[in-house]
């Protein structure tokens, strides 16, 4: 059978059913046939074929509009479909904890945008298990963090931070490194610092449950000791700046130090250890459909980070 409904706005348009029998390489019977059938399905009249040239009816008029509304919609589909498929549009949300959100994410996005400016990407920042929950109830997008349920997520490393012991000038010792030695990325060369060396002084750490707080436990533990914590915070960045004020030595990333203000208060040691190395992983609920921005955001985060 003819697709006689896409025919209704060419018969009108030629003005005759013979015209636009013609114009359609089909015989005028065949069309008259499949017009008739249609207006026996729809139960009216769509032309009047009285006049010449034939014109619609009322409802051949409102039944011309639908095609006409639906051919656009149609088009104003395949154009988001496309602008998708070439990231001209999209949406996304991004989640890292408060460290990460400040330190990294913003940036990252900030450039992101840059790139890709049809494509709007909201930034949270929270405790990692909240964030988690959020990804895992579709609330959330992607996440920027250091661990993950491999049965959960699908995780890309990123990001390979070294962790170092960030020492007020009161409680330093040889072999320390400042603010641009970490820039210019000597820590990586440097000797490991002997972190025993610093079993009496008083420890910054972050409360149980953080990641930066499992490290340094290990740390510790492998040096044989166990750190006096005078000072526990949720923050990476309050430990630092607690740190600055003189009130003990905490364990901060190169990342971290890369990102503040210079402050020649505190100086810095290189760690031995696997502890002493963490990966930082973007990472989307398993299983969930990635859209191409995602797939985007996640490549433009691998590169970024390089």
């Amino acid at each position: 059978m003819i697709p006689i409904r896409a025919f209704v706005a060419d018969i009108y348009r030629a003005g005759s059913i013979t015209a636009a029998a013609q114009r359609l390489f089909i015989s005028q019977p065949a069309l008259s046939a499949d017009l008739k059938r249609l207006e026996n399905e729809l139960g009216v009249t769509l032309f009047d074929r009285s006049t010449s040239p034939i014109s619609l009816t009322d409802a051949g008029r409102v039944y011309v509009q639908a095609l006409t509304d639906i051919e656009k919609i149609s088009g104003d589909l395949q154009t988001q479909l496309d602008e998708l498929k070439g990231l001209r549009a999209g949406h996304l949300s991004v989640g890292g904890a408060h460290f990460i959100a400040s330190c990294l994410l913003l940036q990252l996005t900030r450039d992101f945008c840059r790139r890709y400016a049809g494509i709007r990407v909201d930034v949270f920042e929270g405790n990692s298990a909240t964030l988690t929950q959020q990804v895992l109830q579709n609330e959330l997008d992607l996440l920027l963090d250091y661990d993950f349920d491999a049965a959960l997520f699908t995780a890309h490393p990123i990001l390979r931070e070294s962790i170092l012991l960030c020492v007020p000038k009161a409680y330093a010792r040889a072999g320390a490194l400042l603010r641009a030695d970490i820039i210019a990325g000597r820590h990586t060369t440097a000797p490991p610092a002997a972190l025993a060396a610093f079993r009496d002084a008083p420890f910054i750490l972050l409360r149980e449950g953080n990641n930066m707080f499992e490290h340094a436990t290990v740390l510790c533990a492998a040096a044989g000791f166990t750190p006096h914590i005078a000072f526990s915070f949720d923050q990476l960045v309050t430990a630092y700046e607690a740190a600055v004020q003189g009130l003990g030595v905490t364990f901060v990333s190169d990342e971290i130090v890369r990102t503040v203000s210079d402050d020649d208060a505190v100086v810095y040691y290189p760690l031995a250890g696997d502890a002493a190395r963490r990966t930082l992983y973007i990472a989307g609920k398993k299983k969930r459909y990635c859209s191409s921005a995602m797939h985007t955001f996640i490549d433009f985060a691998a590169e970024y980070c390089r």
